[in-house]
């Protein structure tokens, strides 16, 4: 897969930062119990807030299936012979988890979000990690983003996304709303703090020939495709709870 952009050091980062979004700060989520416990294969972690839901989720402390690459095909049929285990899971809920951790990367949980990002987040990013969202381009409509692909909870959010690849602070926010649940600003923060690179979108140029469904799109190294992919590790996540957020 391309690696889009380069790495850079700290400093480097907060000029970036600084010129492109002025002043950085913590993006914050509302108020909420956040709570992680480290298991001996995995960690719970309460209080992620994604697209009006509070959720707790169990990730295991090494990538799904002892490592393997899978392309996103294989993915999917891991996802639906394994319903009730731990999933590949969209792009959206594995970027609003990586986000609370950054929200919460001085607090009283620090030594520990700290060894996770070292030890299972950038190595696995870095190289790219598989997500369960789709793309569907359409040429007489609106264009979808599709979380949980192929599953009985899929959602589809209708948003324009057909143009050019760019840095994806500079795209209209629904974009990143679509396929992370965030901010453009907080894409830009988490990103950087995980794997030292900036947020790019590689996407479907206009016009359209055709409709293409399923196109590749890369999110600094989320994959979020269904062909033209390579094989990525992935995330094992299994979702416990899941509230609305006037219930949390």
């Amino acid at each position: 897969m391309k690696d889009f952009p380069n790495s850079y050091t700290d400093a480097e980062l907060e000029k970036r930062t600084k010129e492109l979004l002025g002043t950085a700060s913590t993006p914050k989520s509302p108020l909420l119990r956040f709570v992680i416990t480290e298991k001996p294969t995995s960690y719970t972690i309460d209080g992620i807030v994604c697209a009006k839901n509070v959720y707790s989720l169990s990730l295991l402390n090494q990538p799904l299936e002892q490592c393997k690459r899978k392309d996103p095909r294989e993915w999917l049929s891991y996802n639906q012979a394994n319903l009730k285990d731990y999933l590949v899971v969209s792009s959206r809920l594995q970027f609003c988890m990586l986000r609370t951790l950054y929200e919460n990367r001085e607090g009283p949980f620090k030594d520990l979000i700290e060894k996770m990002k070292k030890q299972l987040f950038t190595p696995i990013i870095h190289e790219g990690v598989a997500t369960s969202t789709r793309i569907n381009y359409s040429i007489t409509s609106i264009d979808e983003v599709i979380h949980d692909y192929g599953l009985p909870q899929k959602e589809v959010v209708p948003v324009p996304l057909k143009g050019n690849s760019a840095w994806l602070n500079g795209m209209d926010k629904s974009i990143a709303q679509a396929l992370l649940g965030c901010e453009c600003r907080e894409a830009y923060l988490v990103t950087t703090w995980i794997s030292g690179k900036f947020a790019f979108l590689c996407r479907q140029n206009v016009p359209c020939e055709r409709a293409v469904s399923f196109k590749s799109i890369v999110f600094n190294r989320f994959d979020i495709s269904d062909i033209d992919s390579d094989p990525n590790e992935a995330f094992g996540v299994k979702v416990l709870s899941k509230k609305p957020m006037e219930d949390a």
